[in-house]
């Protein structure tokens, strides 16, 4: 303990009289003291390095801790001892050091795209961080590093827009509304006027969508008619749902029909359609009639008519243009009048007759008021007489003017022989009305019958 007290204090005096770093005088040929100055980045260091290389062997450290590491070393002294009995101990002190990096020095560069950056006099055209360091003073320390932080802002964004549109409509496109044929090349700055958009625009606008309606614009009740559209070369809608260029139509309305053209464009256009009012008709319906009658029908309109027509099933009606018509009616007949008005509609008036049967006289005796001579049916041909029970009867028959042109004596009723067949002299008289006297068994009838040719 007392050697180590006067060690110490030798040490002091070493110091006081002016042996410092890097002392050259040697002690007992212990080893020199010596000031060590270390970069910071020398990893794993021993303090026996640093003695002399006359250190003699077999010293030891004040203390165990004789190695360190350079990158969290602070700086110490190590001293090494050695005591051989003979004098006081000798020793080295090795002062060491640690340098730390003095500076950092960063340069932050940010360029544009294809740009390169000028650092300490070099070129760098890839981004990245790159150092340059300078030593420190005479030491071999990198004690003050530059660095350049290379940034290149964002390649440009490219748009591009290359399309066709409708007449009428308008593209937005770069913050503003585009509605004409376009050809755009531009280039965008950013805020560090760097190319930041490039924008290609190619607006072109569709040929004009044009087509034409054909049909009438009026139609008569009850009919049809066809509306058309020119020319063919779109694709046609119409508003009752039919695809293509013709629609029939058989009410009054506003049909839309709407063209679009194969890329998508379409235009709609409005037809309107109206119908002819209706010609005013009257008459009566139906009729009930007894079978050999001769049926006058007649119809009245409202307004000057340019055709009519009789229609029937079961006769055949000659009489053209006639709004009267004598019809002689042997059995349930169906009649249609058919009236053009002068707008070329047709109106139809159905008419029906229904035969009954003839009620008897009180002497069950039926004389008929009409016959047919052509009719189709037998017994409408001649005139003659009808009863429940066959019965014995003589007939005159006389012109208006009172001129006998048939008689008759020893008939039988319900026999068509002998009776008369509307001729004088073997001569066929004309339609009209004629007088009869007929006597049955002592009994007197008499009246008119009507001849239809």
């Amino acid at each position: 303990m007392i050697r180590q007290i006067a060690f110490i204090l030798f040490s002091l005096l070493y110091s006081l009289i002016g042996y410092g770093n890097s002392d050259n005088l040697l002690i007992n040929n212990a080893g020199r003291d010596t000031s060590v100055l270390v970069c910071y980045d020398s990893g794993i260091i021993k303090a026996t390095k640093f003695l002399s290389e006359d250190a003699q062997v077999g010293g030891r450290w004040s203390n165990d801790d004789f190695s360190f590491d350079s990158s969290t070393f602070n700086g110490k002294t190590f001293i090494y001892i050695v005591e051989d009995g003979i004098s006081l101990p000798d020793s080295a002190f090795i002062r060491i050091q640690t340098r730390q990096n003095v500076g950092l020095s960063i340069e932050f560069n940010r360029v544009c795209i294809g740009d390169s950056v000028l650092f300490n006099g070099e070129w760098y055209y890839e981004p990245g961080f790159y150092n340059d360091t300078i030593p420190y003073f005479n030491t071999d320390c990198d004690s003050i590093i530059n660095r350049l932080a290379f940034f290149v802002y964002p390649e440009p964004s490219i748009i591009s827009m290359d399309t066709l549109l409708c007449e009428g409509d308008s593209l937005f496109f770069l913050d503003q509304w585009w509605d004409e044929d376009t050809v755009l090349d531009t280039m965008l700055l950013s805020e560090n006027n760097c190319d930041s958009l490039i924008a290609s625009l190619r607006l072109q606008y569709s040929n004009p969508i044009d087509f034409e309606i054909n049909g009438l614009d009026t139609i008569c009740e009850n009919e049809s008619l066809i509306l058309s559209v020119f020319p063919d070369s779109y694709d046609y809608i119409w508003s009752n749902g039919e695809a293509g260029n013709m629609t029939e139509v058989n009410q009054a309305g506003v049909y839309q029909v709407t063209a679009t053209q194969s890329i998508g464009c379409d235009l709609a256009k409005s037809f309107e359609v109206s119908i002819f009012d209706a010609i005013g008709l009257s008459g009566q319906s139906y009729y009930q009639v007894y079978r050999d009658t001769l049926l006058s029908i007649t119809i009245e309109v409202s307004e000057e008519v340019g055709e009519i027509q009789w229609q029937s099933p079961q006769k055949e009606i000659n009489c053209e243009n006639c709004l009267t018509n004598d019809i002689f009616i042997e059995e349930d007949t169906n009649i249609e009048v058919l009236i053009v008005d002068k707008k070329g509609c047709i109106t139809r008036f159905p008419i029906i007759v229904e035969v009954i049967d003839r009620p008897l006289s009180e002497d069950s005796i039926y004389i008929p008021n009409t016959f047919y001579p052509d009719s189709e049916q037998g017994q409408n041909r001649t005139f003659f007489v009808q009863s429940e029970e066959s019965r014995l009867y003589s007939i005159k028959v006389y012109d208006r003017w009172g001129n006998m042109l048939f008689h008759k004596d020893g008939l039988f009723t319900n026999d068509q022989n002998g009776s008369w067949d509307g001729t004088f002299k073997n001569t066929a008289l004309g339609s009209g009305v004629y007088l009869y006297q007929v006597i049955i068994d002592e009994e007197y009838f008499e009246g008119s019958v009507s001849l239809i040719r």
